[in-house]
């Protein structure tokens, strides 16, 4: 059980998913929502950054092709909880 105010605390089995998850703003919300104890899926169309998302937190990377509704479905078949998308 979560004690409040610690990481995990507000998130239970939360799926996130951040599209322009390289960006600041993205980077920031892959951080706090693993923080908070969310399973983080990162989208971005850079391969190379893919790293760098799972060290901030992200668990699960997807490289944006185009549509990401068939990666994102098999990592999770339910879905995504939460979407913050900042592809513009």
């Amino acid at each position: 059980m979560a004690v409040p105010g610690e990481p995990g605390a507000h998130v239970v089995s939360v799926v996130s998913l951040v599209r322009g998850a390289t960006s600041a703003l993205g980077q920031a919300a892959v951080n706090i929502a693993s923080d908070l104890g969310a399973r983080v899926i990162a989208a971005t169309r850079r391969e190379n950054r893919a790293a760098l998302l799972r060290s901030l937190g992200a668990q699960d990377v997807v490289i944006e092709t185009g549509s990401i509704a068939g990666q994102v479905r098999d990592l999770v078949p339910a879905g995504a909880d939460r979407v913050l998308d900042l592809h513009g």
